[in-house]
């Protein structure tokens, strides 16, 4: 659910006299999923499930924590705020580095899906958010426009992006964007590459039909599908590469402003 005001970084109120005792971190790596770090007291190498230790997803801009070697307290600082999609790209290139293939291809395509959505969510539901200030009636309409989408394939979602993309689908408020939600079909059609050339112009143009014409998803499925098939490191490579090609460019087209929160506190008429 969403929330207005919500804050970009975790901050502990009295942060400079914190720091004056507890000792920070300065080697750490962080990920979609963890927050890793070591201990400068005993050097132990700390693995922090945002999940499961930290208990939030907010990125971390400075938090106390334990050790889980010497038990002291220490603060973890300097997490990434990128959005998911572009953390989910960093984890496959890591994966790849590690020659993890396997995993790399699969958060390579995970990172497509989440941007996908995220460009769905943006455009029929952030950019209104400003116009029509209701959180109830926006809480709502995620968890309608959830339901609808959430067993959509790579494919199906594919298809739903450039359909709006292409129809410039941009409800002004609320209201209109409930009538676009609740109008979705179960299965958007598939989107003709002749439509994408007549429609779209430009870096766009080149851009809508590199995801149309992208075959990432489907060697992802071989990963899952065909025996846990290991794939090779070019053919890991072809899929992250691909992948970054198809978010970053679209992300310059249809982006950059593609959380809640780029929107959540933004004056009317925000999504002009």
């Amino acid at each position: 659910m969403a929330t207005l005001g919500t804050c970009d970084r975790l901050q502990h109120p009295n942060l400079e006299l914190l720091l004056k005792a507890i000792p920070v971190v300065s080697e750490q790596n962080t990920s979609y999923e963890n927050f890793e770090a070591r201990c400068p007291l005993c050097q132990h190498w700390n693995i922090f499930n945002r999940a499961s230790d930290l208990k939030t997803y907010a990125p971390i801009g400075g938090l106390e924590v334990s050790c889980h070697g010497c038990y002291k307290q220490i603060w973890i600082t300097g997490d990434r705020i990128n959005p998911a999609f572009e953390m989910l790209l960093f984890d496959a290139r890591a994966f790849w580095n590690a020659r993890r293939y396997m995993q790399c291809i699969l958060t390579s395509v995970q990172a497509c899906e989440v941007f996908m959505a995220a460009v769905v969510n943006t455009r029929l539901l952030y950019r209104p958010f400003p116009n029509q200030r209701s959180l109830t009636l926006f809480n709502d309409l995620s968890l309608l426009l959830y339901e609808r989408t959430r067993r959509h394939t790579f494919v199906a979602m594919r298809d739903l992006l450039l359909r709006i993309v292409l129809d410039g689908l941009a409800p002004q408020d609320l209201d209109e964007a409930r009538l676009i939600i609740t109008s979705l079909p179960q299965r958007p059609p598939e989107v003709p590459r002749a439509e994408i050339l007549a429609k779209a112009s430009g870096r766009l143009q080149e851009d809508l039909l590199r995801l149309a014409n992208s075959t990432c998803n489907e060697q992802r499925n071989h990963v899952i599908h065909k025996h846990a098939y290991r794939p090779t490191a070019t053919q890991a490579e072809s899929v992250m590469l691909e992948a970054e090609d198809i978010v970053f460019s679209l992300k310059h087209d249809l982006g950059p402003d593609l959380e809640f929160e780029d929107y959540a506190n933004a004056p009317p008429g925000r999504n002009q």
